[in-house]
C-alpha cells in the first residue's frame, strides 16, 4: 500500500524596507538553494533545520515526504518581484507534480516582501490552498520576526512561530507543526486560531527575564487540554506594512473561547512589559570605557545597529573606530563585509602588507572607512558558520591586523552566528579580551558559554531605530511607542527599542 504524501518546501527572506542591499535570485542561490527532490549528496549531507525535522517526522510516522524547492536569502531590501514569482511558481510546480497530497508543511519566514507584494507568505499560502483544496491541511513554521496577516490565517490550518530568540528551537517548532498536521489528517483535531494584536513594536529577548518566564508560560499553556500551540509573533520593525507589529496567536482544537482567553491573557502581559523586554544599549563611548576596564575576556560587544541579520550592510565602522581611537587593548571584530578588501588581501597573500581602505562603503550609514596599513594574517576560502547542522556561507574570509585590531573580513555578507566566523582564520574568541560581533542576538546561542560579559552597543549605523513614525507610510496606528496600546495601564517611560535587534 502506497504511503500518503506530505509536501514540503521553503521560501524565506526577511525584508527590511530601509535596507540598501538588494535581494534577487542570486541572493537565494548563493545562500540556501535546494531544488525539489534534492538528494543527501546534493545537500552536502546536511539539511536545513526545518527539513531535518520534517524528514525525521515522516520517517517516524510512515508518511512519504516529497520535498519541493528549499530557498532562503539573507535579510535585505524587498525581493525583485520577477525573481519572487520565479521562486514561488517553482514551488507551486513542485506541488502540482506531487499531487495528490495528504498535507502541506512549509517553512516560511513571515516578513518577506517583494517590490510589488507586501505579503509574500499570504500569497504563497493562498496559491497552495487553491491547488490542494479546502480539505487538505496546510501549515507553516515561521520566524517570529514576522507580519501575521489575515491572508496568512485564512489560507492555512496551523502556523507555528519559533518561541526562542535566539532561534534555538527551529527543529522543535517544525516537528510540532508536522505532528499537528498529522492529527489534522487523521481527523483528530480541527485547529481554530485566536489572535490578539498588542498594538506594539518591540523586541523580545527570550534568553533573559522577563521573556524567559513568558516563554515558559507559553509552553505551559500548550499542555492544557484543547490547546494545540501558542506563539508570540514579535513583528519586524523594518517592514513597512499594515500587518507589522507584535501579536499573540493561540490555536485550540475548536475551543474558540479558550483560545481567545489565552491570547488576551498573554497579550495583556506583553503590554504590561513594554520597554522591559530587551537589554540596555550602550553608546560607543560607554562601550570603549567598558573595554578599557575589561580584566578578563572575552567582553563581547554586539554591534546591533549594523546587524546583517536585520538587513544592515555589515560594513559599519563606528564601533570599531571608537575602540581603535579609545583603547590600547587588542580586540577582534567581525565579520565585516567588504568583498573588495578581501580580493585585495588575497592578492597580497598571507604576510603581505599594504595601506587599505576597509569598510564604510555600502551606504551613508556605514561610517568612515578604515584607512590603515594592514597585514594579511590569514585567508580562508569558502568559509561557513555551521549552525543547527547547516552551513551558513561567508564566502572568502581574511584576517587583517593593524595596531591593536584583528579584523575578520568576509566577501559574502553574514551575521555573526558562531565562533566559526573567527576560528576559520585562526582567531579563538575565548582567548580575546574584547570581541566585536556583527549581530544583535543570535550570536548568544553559541557565544554565551565563552563570554565573561556581553554588552549591546548602539551606533548611527543602518538599523538604529528612529522615533519618527513618519518614516512609515503604511503603519497601522495606534502602535507603541508612538501611541499607547489598548489595555495599557499607565505610560511606559522606557524606549521600545534603541537599535537593531533581530
Amino acid at each position: 500500500m502506497a504511503k500518503e504524501r506530505i509536501f514540503t518546501a521553503a521560501l524565506a527572506a526577511e525584508t527590511n524596507m530601509f535596507s540598501p542591499i538588494p535581494t534577487d535570485l542570486e541572493s537565494f542561490e548563493s545562500h540556501l538553494f535546494l531544488p525539489g527532490h534534492s538528494s543527501e549528496s546534493e545537500a552536502g549531507g546536511e539539511w536545513p533545520a526545518p527539513l531535518q525535522a520534517f524528514r525525521r517526522w515522516a520517517a517516524e510516522s510512515g508518511f512519504e515526504l516529497v520535498q519541493g524547492l528549499y530557498a532562503a536569502a539573507p535579510p535585505a531590501a524587498p525581493v525583485s518581484h520577477r525573481d519572487y514569482e520565479t521562486l514561488r511558481d517553482r514551488i507551486l510546480d513542485d506541488l502540482r507534480d506531487a499531487l495528490p497530497v495528504a498535507g502541506v508543511a512549509l517553512s516560511l519566514h513571515g516578513a518577506m516582501m517583494s517590490a510589488e507584494c507586501d505579503d509574500c507568505e499570504g500569497d504563497i499560502l493562498q496559491r497552495v490552498r487553491a491547488l490542494v483544496g479546502s480539505e487538505v491541511p496546510v501549515g507553516a513554521v515561521l520566524d517570529p520576526h514576522a507580519h501575521l496577516s489575515d491572508r496568512m490565517l485564512r489560507n492555512s490550518d496551523i502556523l507555528i512561530f519559533f518561541k526562542e530568540y535566539p532561534h534555538t528551537d527551529i527543529f522543535e517548532s517544525a516537528y510540532a507543526l508536522a505532528s499537528i498536521l498529522e492529527s489534522c489528517i487523521a481527523g483528530e483535531v480541527k485547529p481554530v486560531a485566536s489572535v490578539r494584536d498588542c498594538e506594539m513594536i518591540g523586541f523580545y529577548f527570550t534568553d533573559r527575564e522577563p521573556m524567559r518566564s513568558f516563554v515558559a508560560e507559553l509552553r505551559g499553556a500548550e499542555q492544557q487540554p484543547g490547546v494545540l500551540s501558542a506563539s508570540l509573533v514579535h513583528g519586524f520593525p523594518w517592514g513597512d506594512t499594515p500587518a507589522m507589529g507584535t501579536k499573540m496567536i493561540v490555536y485550540t482544537d475548536g475551543a474558540r473561547q479558550l483560545g481567545d482567553a489565552l491570547a488576551n491573557h498573554f497579550g495583556d502581559r506583553l503590554v504590561s512589559l513594554r520597554g522591559q523586554t530587551m537589554p540596555p544599549l550602550l553608546q560607543a563611548e560607554a562601550a570603549v570605557n567598558r573595554a578599557r576596564k575589561a580584566k578578563r575576556g572575552p567582553l563581547i560587544l554586539a554591534d546591533v545597529s549594523d546587524n546583517p541579520g536585520g538587513g544592515a550592510p555589515g560594513d559599519s565602522t563606528f564601533l570599531i573606530k571608537a575602540l581603535l581611537d579609545g583603547t590600547a587593548a587588542t580586540f577582534a571584530a567581525g565579520p565585516l563585509w567588504d568583498p573588495g578588501a578581501v580580493a585585495q588581501a588575497k592578492g597580497l597573500g598571507v604576510g603581505g602588507e599594504a595601506f587599505m581602505r576597509v569598510g564604510g562603503k555600502a551606504s551613508p550609514f556605514s561610517g568612515p572607512p578604515l584607512d590603515l596599513r594592514f597585514r594579511v594574517a590569514a585567508i580562508c576560502e569558502q568559509a561557513a558558520q555551521h549552525v543547527d547542522g547547516w552551513p551558513w556561507p561567508m564566502g572568502d574570509v581574511v584576517l587583517l591586523t593593524s595596531a591593536n585590531l584583528e579584523l575578520v573580513v568576509c566577501s559574502k555578507r553574514s551575521q555573526c552566528l558562531h565562533p566559526d566566523a573567527f576560528r576559520c582564520v585562526g582567531v579563538e574568541p575565548a582567548e580575546r579580551a574584547v570581541l566585536v560581533v556583527k549581530s544583535a542576538q543570535h550570536f548568544t546561542a553559541t557565544f554565551a558559554s565563552l563570554a565573561a560579559e556581553v554588552a549591546y552597543v548602539e551606533t548611527p549605523a543602518a538599523l538604529t531605530f528612529s522615533s519618527d513614525a513618519g518614516r512609515y507610510r503604511r503603519l497601522t496606528r495606534p502602535k507603541w511607542p508612538f501611541d499607547e496600546p489598548a489595555g495599557a495601564k499607565g505610560k511606559s517611560d522606557a524606549p521600545a527599542m534603541e537599535g537593531a535587534v533581530t
